[in-house]
């Protein structure tokens, strides 16, 4: 087809290739644009014009698509090639322009009277293009995809993603968190600061350019998801009055800043783990939450007791045991045998009784008896 040829009117059929004349601008509908599924043959920056109903793919080696009304008001374009541009500016359909995992580096341009759509596959970029007049976003299931902030932050309709999925951010400028997109990773920004406002309990922020100073604000959020900061430049968390950070995990975060008055919750570790600056401008109070603390073994809970022996004495009492110390008259000293440390309980476990020495019954002695009246047990004395 040369330059300024419209096939628009004509009845074609059978063909499957296609050439355009280098840099020409033709005209087609949707249906016959649908039939060169052969070689398609465009050796400059060409232009298809696209009239009359119906969802389509873009073609191998053509640029640039300029697509008309649709009387259904409705129509998917699915974009083939990384380059290619589309614009649809029906003011009365509602597009959907399907990327699916391209690395994509043209430009789609929609019409924002009734909110088209961009969607995105596993895998895919968009950072690299130019998406305007698009209001929603739709992403498989899963996906883990790349844009800018801005690209992001403009699409200002329903954002569509049934699983858990990540989105790489580039770009400069603070952020807020979206609705069903759960992680997020932000690249370096030139001004080397950055906020980002979670507003979601179960969002995960990454944040790790080593040269910049990243506020991470949760606000009043119980939170449960991850925020992972850099510590080369010292990044903040800001906690509101209410807030809960002690089912979320928090780590490369240095600073903490608590609203003036705020009351909020967390572990004693994560506490401990703010060794920067902690901004409290008013009267502030930090609850410990004890029920996410591991109870550990406590130290002297539980005593060691085998260094006293229940039988044969013991290294700290040699005076007690079975055997005793003999007296000047050769008597043996009836001490009471050492029955060793005495164990508390641990908890959980029940006591256990254990078997008492018998007592031996003290025998009266007469009067008469031939011991003197000395000390029973007497001091040994060392034979010179």
């Amino acid at each position: 087809m040369r330059n300024g040829a419209s096939i628009s009117g004509a009845t074609v059929s059978g063909f499957e290739n296609l050439t355009i004349a280098s840099g020409g601008t033709v005209t087609m509908t949707a249906a016959q644009h649908a039939q060169f599924t052969g070689t398609i043959t465009a050796a400059g920056n060409e232009t298809v014009h696209v009239t009359g109903d119906g969802n389509f793919t873009t073609l191998a080696n053509v640029e640039t698509f300029s697509v008309g009304d649709d009387s259904t008001n409705v129509r998917t374009i699915t974009v083939s090639g990384a380059g290619s541009s589309v614009t649809a500016t029906s003011a009365t359909d509602a597009l959907t322009f399907d990327l699916g995992t391209l690395t994509y580096t043209g430009t789609v341009t929609g019409e924002g009277t009734v909110a088209d759509t961009l969607s995105l596959g596993n895998g895919a970029s968009i950072a690299g293009g130019t998406i305007t007049g698009v209001a929603n976003l739709t992403l498989a299931s899963g996906a883990s995809v790349t844009m800018t902030l801005a690209q992001l932050q403009a699409f200002t309709g329903t954002l569509t993603a049934a699983g858990t999925e990540t989105v790489t951010l580039s770009g400069d400028g603070n952020f807020s968190t979206v609705a069903n997109i759960e992680s997020y990773v932000f690249g370096d920004s030139t001004t080397d600061a950055r906020t980002v406002t979670i507003t979601n309990a179960g969002h995960s922020v990454s944040a790790t350019s080593t040269t910049d100073a990243v506020t991470f604000d949760l606000g009043t959020l119980t939170f449960a998801g991850t925020i992972t900061g850099e510590g080369t430049v010292a990044d903040t968390l800001s906690l509101g009055n209410g807030a809960n950070i002690a089912g979320g995990t928090i780590s490369g975060v240095a600073n903490l800043t608590l609203a003036t008055g705020a009351s909020v919750t967390m572990t004693a570790a994560q506490l401990a783990d703010f060794a920067g600056t902690v901004t409290a401008a008013g009267t502030e109070t930090v609850t410990p939450d004890r029920h996410r603390q591991r109870l550990g073994r406590q130290p002297g809970r539980h005593r060691d007791h085998r260094d006293g022996q229940r039988h044969g004495g013991s290294d700290h009492h040699p005076d007690r045991g079975a055997g005793g110390r003999e007296d000047a008259h050769g008597r043996r000293c009836r001490a009471r045998p050492f029955r060793g440390h005495r164990q508390r309980r641990r908890p959980g476990h029940y006591r256990q009784r254990r078997r008492r020495h018998p007592r031996r019954r003290r025998r009266r002695r007469h009067p008469s008896s031939a011991a003197p009246a000395a000390t029973r047990c007497p001091a040994a004395t060392a034979t010179m």
